[in-house]
């Protein structure tokens, strides 16, 4: 369930209230769209080449602190490392 006020919208839709990129997270996910389908022109080849649902779960990384992010991401980074050492897939 979206949890964005109806006052906000119209001021979204006029663009005198930006939107929080965790609530585009949410309409993203709401409407099983990956997050750069809300921005057309702007969604590079590999952002469209994501599944709707690992958008969803990178929406949930905005509410991890600082720290938290940098941690998953070396962890992220070095399950990456390894899968495609083990695949024998070029970096």
């Amino acid at each position: 369930m979206l949890e964005i006020p109806a006052g906000w919208l119209a001021r979204y839709e006029s663009g005198d209230l930006m939107v929080p990129t965790y609530t585009l997270y949410q309409l993203s996910g709401a409407l099983d769209l990956n997050v750069g389908v809300l921005f057309p022109g702007e969604t590079s080849s590999l952002e469209s080449e994501f599944p709707a649902e690992l958008s969803r779960e990178l929406g949930r990384l905005a509410r991890l602190d600082q720290y938290d992010r940098e941690a998953l991401a070396d962890f992220i980074r070095t399950t990456l490392d390894a899968i495609v050492r083990l695949k024998g897939i070029p970096s």
